[in-house]
């Protein structure tokens, strides 16, 4: 549980990494979910491996409501649930993988074997237009990334 936690909170906010130019993996995980338990120490290997080329980024949906004395602040907790809607987040763990255009190729979701993620990882860092593995578009159709609501909350 405390992985992910780390791993949140050492993402930089989602917004930055979007526009930082490079390919984006998006993790959002729970620190209940045992998918996601087992599937943090393997994104935190890949983000080793391939962060210098490759954003990452976790938002911990553990609470999805602030409480109070949580680590949530509420600002954070707003930008985590818009990101969440935005990407259609329906079942833990869902990886979103986006090219370095800010266009969202696939989302996988479950505990996904080590392979699979690194294969697709190396394509997106490769910056082919197809990955390997597909599972679900949320952006079918054409659909654009849209940002949650502009201002400094969220930056």
């Amino acid at each position: 549980a405390g992985l992910i936690r780390n791993m949140a909170l050492r993402s930089p906010p989602l917004r930055a990494a979007l526009r930082s130019g490079k390919p984006v993996v998006v993790d959002f995980s729970a620190t209940w979910c045992p998918d996601c338990l087992l599937l943090a120490p393997n994104l935190r290997d890949l983000e080793r491996e391939f962060g210098s080329a490759v954003q990452f980024v976790t938002l911990d949906v553990s609470s999805m409501t602030p409480s109070a004395g949580s680590a949530w602040s509420d600002r954070r907790f707003d930008e985590t649930l818009s990101w969440a809607r935005e990407f259609g987040v329906d079942g833990i763990p869902h990886l979103a993988f986006i090219d370095s255009r800010g266009k969202v190729l696939t989302a996988l979701v479950g505990n996904l074997p080590y392979e699979i993620l690194r294969a697709n990882i190396l394509s997106l860092r490769d910056g082919q237009a197809e990955l390997p593995f597909v599972m679900y578009d949320a952006f079918k159709g054409g659909r654009s990334l849209e940002f949650p609501p502009d201002g400094d909350a969220f930056a």
